[in-house]
């Protein structure tokens, strides 16, 4: 029974502590989801879906029902009244609603970017913030195995450097304790950027260093086109304000309409009283002709401005891209620089480590050394990480699953 129990929690021990490990993966599907900027760009897309059910019942014929009800006061008082309905529909809606229809259609699908514009902001977001946790982890592990060794190397030295030793593992210990700080603020601002509780038990795991295999500059332009969310808002909105342009010239058009009218009602003279009228009504713009063209007018320069936007924006992504690649081409030659020193530093170090311990090396030597070494680990490091960082940003651009 004692042993059962036992495997039981081992195998729960396990499961918590696997639940307990997120990769950036996790972090960012967790993000996409609960995360507050895209948790409110559902609610404006939803939104967006109500105004397009408005602005389509606005087609519907106007139907009105109406009841009068006068008294009249003279030698006989008497009471008459009169109730009816009245239908009318505007023709010209008919053809002004196919391309209100259509830039409503567009806004939805403008609304379906925002929220991929959000996703797409908190992913990047999240890359950026966990390699830099990652970064500092990094760098609070090296502080503490520098920490750990200084500890069994005053072990090893003779008295006359003890107040030294003592000195260097006090500061060994203010380091350590500053960068785990730091490290812990970068965890907290992950959590706080994927909207994860702040009580949640918490722990990121490594990201490999990886050859990216888009090394084309034209091909991954190519493929960031159409999964870029700025993009295609930039492509919705030229629609967009195309309709509008169109509708402000539908709004100088003449405007026919019909009118049909069923009227019942009693008049003390005439009796009951039962009438129909059909009739056809043309509305021609004449006093409001030049507030209609200075609409137009706006709606001309808008469809310019937006398209000039999309143009920009399209240069800005090819620019993007360019950097991004010669980035990483920079980012890969700087991580082996660095560690190829580091491979060199440590070496050197190992010698004059135990030069010191031979006490054929003084404090302040052996200072410089430990401060050269321990700067080789964090050039190593952000090299690292900055080159893992870039590989990514370009897997970010061609929409490979980060």
């Amino acid at each position: 029974m004692f042993n059962r129990i036992l495997i039981l929690f081992m195998i729960n021990s396990l499961f918590v502590n696997a639940q307990q490990r997120w990769s950036l993966t996790d972090c960012i599907a967790y993000g996409r989801k609960h995360s507050q900027l895209a948790v409110e760009a559902r609610i404006w897309n939803k939104s967006f879906r109500e105004q397009q059910k408005q602005t389509l019942q606005q087609f519907l014929p106007s139907v009105s029902g109406f009841f009068n009800l006068s008294f009249q006061h003279n030698a006989t008082d008497a009471y008459s009244h009169q109730a009816g309905i009245q239908l009318s529909q505007d023709l010209g809606l008919l053809y002004r609603r196919r391309h209100q229809a259509e830039r409503i259609k567009n806004t939805i699908s403008q609304a379906d970017e925002n929220i991929s514009f959000a996703q797409n902001t908190i992913e990047e977001g999240t890359l950026r913030v966990y390699i830099n946790a990652l970064t500092l982890k990094r760098r609070a592990e090296v502080f503490n195995h520098y920490y750990r060794r200084n500890l069994r190397l005053g072990e090893k030295t003779g008295k006359e450097t003890h107040y030294f030793m003592t000195a260097l593992q006090a500061e060994d210990r203010l380091n350590l304790q500053a960068a785990r700080r730091n490290a812990d603020l970068a965890l907290l601002q992950l959590k706080q950027l994927i909207n994860l509780d702040m009580e949640q038990s918490f722990e990121i795991v490594d990201i490999p260093v990886y050859i990216n295999a888009y090394e084309g500059q034209e091909e991954v332009y190519r493929a960031s086109i159409p999964i870029d969310p700025t993009i295609n808002q930039a492509k919705y909105a030229v629609l967009i304000a195309e309709k509008n342009k169109i509708l402000s010239e539908i709004d100088l058009w003449p405007t026919v309409s019909l009118l049909y009218q069923n009227t019942l009602g009693w008049d003390p003279g005439n009796g009951g009283i039962y009438q129909n009228f059909f009739g056809i009504g043309v509305n021609i713009p004449v006093f409001n002709g030049r507030t209609g063209r200075t609409q137009l007018n706006i709606a001309k320069i808008t469809l310019e401005l937006r398209q000039k936007q999309l143009e920009h924006l399209l240069r800005n992504l090819e620019d993007a891209v360019t950097l991004i690649i010669r980035s990483l081409h920079n980012a890969r030659e700087t991580h082996k620089e660095a560690r190829d020193a580091l491979e060199k530093q440590k070496l050197e170090f190992l010698i004059m480590e135990q030069q010191f311990i031979n006490g054929r090396l003084s404090n302040a030597d052996y200072l410089s050394a430990r401060n050269w070494m321990i700067n080789a680990e964090f050039r190593a490091i952000d090299a690292r990480y900055n080159y893992v960082l870039t590989a990514k940003l370009l897997d970010f651009f061609v929409g490979e699953t980060l």
